[in-house]
């Protein structure tokens, strides 16, 4: 959904989401990388300037596939929102470090805000870098199958070498 940051109210704008809104599902399921099976939250919007405001909160229940097991893994993931967009610059160095308050700085580009992009970029960066039924809060209480199964059914692609079994029970003084 694109925004035109024009018709901003000075008040600001409220926009609440649900699961009908098919453009909201998609950026979810997008940032998610699994099947969304419900989204709800709030942003308002704010302008100050060319300076574009987002806060508020989403949150979704989705379905996607244990990292370990590879079982579906019924979870629910969101928090707050707090991001900033200002108007890219063509004339800005193409390279420049970072600072610490730049990460939470997005751009956009003529007068329209994306807030698939937002709703998209949000749940991504929520994930954690490692899904497991095993993992704290989620639905499964553990992996259906342990690691090993699935490794014992596959031949490692590096296989270790005998030669070096020797130095395994090898104890150095330091």
């Amino acid at each position: 959904m694109l925004l035109n940051i024009e018709k901003i109210p000075d008040e600001g704008l409220n926009i609440t989401f649900d699961d009908v809104e098919p453009w909201v599902i998609q950026a979810a399921q997008v940032g998610l990388e699994g099947k969304v099976l419900r989204i709800d939250g709030e942003l308002e919007v704010h302008r100050k300037g060319q300076l574009i405001e987002v806060s508020g909160a989403l949150h979704a229940e989705l379905s996607r596939a244990c990292d370990r097991c590879s079982e579906d893994l019924p979870f629910r993931l969101g928090g707050p929102v707090n991001l900033s967009y200002v108007p890219f610059d063509d004339a800005a160095p193409e390279e420049r470090e970072l600072q610490e308050g730049d990460l939470d700085v997005g751009f956009y580009t003529g007068s329209t805000v994306d807030l698939a992009a937002v709703v998209s970029e949000h749940f991504a960066l929520s994930l954690p870098t490692r899904l497991t039924c095993e993992a704290e809060g989620f639905a499964l209480p553990a992996c259906v199958r342990p690691a090993s199964s699935k490794a014992s059914q596959t031949q490692d692609p590096f296989p270790v070498d005998s030669r070096f079994a020797v130095l395994k029970h090898l104890k150095l003084e330091n």
